[in-house]
């Protein structure tokens, strides 16, 4: 009767107790530990030893580079080739000379010939030989220049807005470019509707400069 009495008490320990049956069971009835459910095994901690714990990760220090500037990026771009030919932004400051005039020049390896801004064109005789009167325009309000050269050739442009090609005359002149200073053709036009009153075309630049269209005004004033 005394042991029913134990067993009776026992369960309703664990149903009070709720997670704690196993403790009031084994403490109530250690005679009866047969009778107890089986306490969860639990898992076995694995050891960290020293050596197989993840060594830190060394990070490099990102590289700073400083801010360039303008200026010393176009000072650090090459201006000459070692054979001499210059290297020309898509716009160059020339001088022609005489008079002594400074222009902006539009680089422009699709177009064969140079050209001039000249207006007042006139063409005459002297000594058998034909020649061209004509003027150059200044900067601002200073007064134009005018100039007589002998007429080398004409040559014909086609232009987009005329069915007939324009027939200019052909004549020398002395041009600084950089460093440089060449006697080189222009055909004289009216270019008062261009952007830029000179164009430099292929055969100035050829063995003479190469194009970096991402530039302008590589080349220093003299």
């Amino acid at each position: 009767m005394s042991g029913n009495r134990w067993i009776y008490l026992a369960l309703r320990l664990a149903l009070l107790a709720g997670t704690g049956a196993l403790m009031a069971c084994e403490s109530l009835l250690p005679s009866r530990l047969a009778q107890c459910p089986p306490a969860s095994p639990t898992e076995p901690q694995a050891s960290v030893t020293q050596d197989d714990a993840p060594k830190p990760v060394l990070m490099k220090k990102p590289a700073v580079f400083p801010d360039l500037q303008y200026d010393d990026v176009t000072k650090s771009v090459v201006t000459q080739l070692p054979d001499g030919r210059l290297i020309v932004g898509g716009v160059e400051s020339v001088k022609i000379d005489p008079p002594g005039i400074v222009y902006d020049a539009r680089i422009d390896s699709g177009a064969n010939t140079s050209s001039l801004d000249a207006r007042n064109l006139e063409i005459f005789e002297r000594d058998g030989k034909r020649w061209v009167r004509f003027t150059l325009r200044k900067s601002g309000n200073a007064e134009p220049v005018m100039l007589e050269k002998p007429v080398k050739s004409f040559v014909l442009v086609s232009q987009t807005n005329n069915a007939e090609p324009d027939r200019r005359p052909v004549i020398r002149l002395r041009m600084n470019l950089g460093p440089t200073s060449d006697i080189i053709e222009f055909s004289l036009t009216d270019r008062s509707r261009m952007t830029y009153p000179v164009l430099l075309g292929r055969e100035y630049l050829i063995d003479r400069a190469v194009i970096d269209i991402s530039h302008s005004h590589l080349q220093k004033e003299w």
